[in-house]
């Protein structure tokens, strides 16, 4: 049970499904500027990512293909590469950006 819980917990900032049903989970590190990938099937972090400061709200593209971050001491959205999970373009926000929705 505690397992579930803690795999929805992950789900709240970042969840996609991606080839032969590996579905992966994207956790924001505040603290240490980072964004974890997790497999949610084993729950082990397979790659951590650098990214910009104070890292908040994560969204998903609707096609899977990128993650939208919020690098809120920054004042930006990072745009990250779902499959080399590398930073592809950074776009400017307003002040402190913590959660977004994107429309399509």
């Amino acid at each position: 049970m505690q397992r579930r819980a803690c795999a929805l917990a992950i789900v709240a900032t970042g969840f996609m499904a991606g080839p032969a049903s590996a579905y992966m989970a994207y956790v924001s590190n505040e603290k240490d500027n980072t964004i974890s990938v997790v497999d949610t099937a084993t729950m082990q972090v397979v790659k951590t990512v650098n990214v910009g400061q104070r890292p908040r709200g994560i969204t998903i593209s609707h096609d899977g293909k990128h993650i939208y971050l919020c690098a809120s001491d920054d004042d930006s959205i990072e745009v990250i590469d779902t499959a080399s999970l590398e930073i592809v373009d950074t776009l400017p926000s307003g002040p402190d950006p913590e959660l977004f929705v994107l429309s399509p």
